[in-house]
């Protein structure tokens, strides 16, 4: 009877442990996805609206009307330049290279210091947050439509 009982609860065991499945017949083929796979959104284009934010070595700030210009754009990697009014009153501009994921995320590297990451909101907005860490740290959040 012991035998019968044990004989029973190892077939059991390797029908719910899947023992008794057959190997796949071939292995998975890898894929490359495509832009086209991502359905990826047209960005390029002049973006400007509102930014406002902190830093630590100034305090509050309203940064005026940025504008980021995405002036080229294979697939789901972009490039551009973005213009801002520092605090001495002097119009700046910076170039940056960035991707949006299938998902709408956006992440923009910026050619001297800084990350900027965010979402496009809708087909023409799109929110971004700007971080910049260290002594000078900065934290600066952009509500922008395209134009």
């Amino acid at each position: 009877m012991k035998i019968a009982l044990t004989i029973l609860v190892i077939v059991l065991a390797a029908l719910t442990c899947g023992c008794t499945s057959t190997a796949p017949s071939a292995a998975p083929v890898a894929t490359t996805m495509t832009a086209a796979d991502a359905a990826c959104p047209d960005l390029v284009g002049l973006w400007t609206g509102t930014s406002t934010g902190h830093i630590n070595t100034k305090g509050w700030v309203d940064a005026g009307t940025p504008s980021f210009d995405i002036t080229d754009q294979r697939g789901l990697a972009f490039t551009g330049t973005k213009q801002y009014t520092d605090l001495d009153g002097v119009t700046r501009t910076e170039e940056f290279s960035g991707v949006i994921t299938k998902h709408g995320g956006i992440y923009i590297a910026e050619k001297e210091t800084g990350v900027i990451i965010g979402d496009l909101t809708g087909a023409d907005t799109m929110e971004l947050v700007y971080i910049d860490d260290g002594n000078k740290a900065k934290a600066f959040i952009y509500l922008l439509e395209r134009k």
